[in-house]
């Protein structure tokens, strides 16, 4: 048998000092303590990533997959060397694990980044592919689903079947006339456009009335008591 590259320390981690424990009792206690874990701080309203739990999970779960297969085959090898090794499942686990969760398929490269084995880039690349197809067809990514728990604002998907909606243009379900300023504006000008159009808080900047080619975009603030002060504040954004 080949001499384990983990450690002693490491793996007295995981089966105790003598041993005596379990390699699957320490996987299946930490997939679920991390598991729990893991939801508890993504739901915090604190800074918190989805990428590296789901990375971790997935490793877990390839190496409780790999632990499982030395089991029920000890004799497998070739030329007298073990070819089962439940850390290469552990690695294309969580390249896998994390695709399905993130619906990317860069995690390929992420692992090849981080552990620098390039003999595991074709069991990688099938997992990472296959998870990721079955994942897209059962539901969305978790990024997609945090958004829609929290209803915030984005673009959906356009469906394949829906070719009419690929035709359409801005202009068609665009509100006109669009509200615009000009460098030539006058202040009572822009004054009388913020307070006829009061819910708009951002207009678009062109050259003149004539050339309508963008040229800035500026946000307009307007003080509580405009209409005794004449007080209007300018803040120019980033130029697109």
């Amino acid at each position: 048998d080949r001499p384990n590259p983990c450690g002693r320390p490491v793996n007295q981690s995981w089966t105790g000092p003598n041993g005596d424990i379990s390699i699957f009792h320490s996987l299946i206690a930490f997939q679920v303590t991390f598991f729990i874990l893991s939801i508890v701080a993504a739901t915090l309203p604190i800074p918190s990533g989805i990428f590296m739990p789901v990375f971790v999970l997935g490793g877990a779960f390839g190496r409780m997959t790999g632990e499982l297969l030395r089991l029920w085959n000890p004799n497998v090898s070739a030329d007298f060397i073990r070819v089962i090794h439940p850390g290469a499942y552990a690695v294309v686990g969580a390249g896998a694990f994390c695709g399905a969760v993130t619906h990317t398929v860069s995690v390929a490269v992420i692992v090849f980044e981080l552990t620098g084995q390039l003999v595991l880039l074709i069991p990688v690349m099938i997992a990472v592919l296959v998870a990721n197809a079955v994942s897209s067809y059962l539901q969305p990514s978790i990024y997609d689903s945090i958004i829609k728990i929290k209803r915030l604002p984005y673009l959906p998907d356009i469906a394949q079947s829906s070719s009419m909606y690929h035709s359409l243009s801005a202009e068609q379900f665009m509100t006109t006339p669009v509200a615009y300023v000009s460098k030539d504006f006058t202040y009572g000008e822009v004054q009388e456009l913020i307070l006829e159009i009061s819910h708009v808080r951002a207009f678009p900047m062109v050259e003149n009335r004539r050339r309508f080619f963008l040229s800035d975009f500026f946000l307009f603030k307007i003080d509580r008591n405009f209409e005794t002060n004449c007080s209007l504040t300018f803040y120019q954004a980033h130029r697109s």
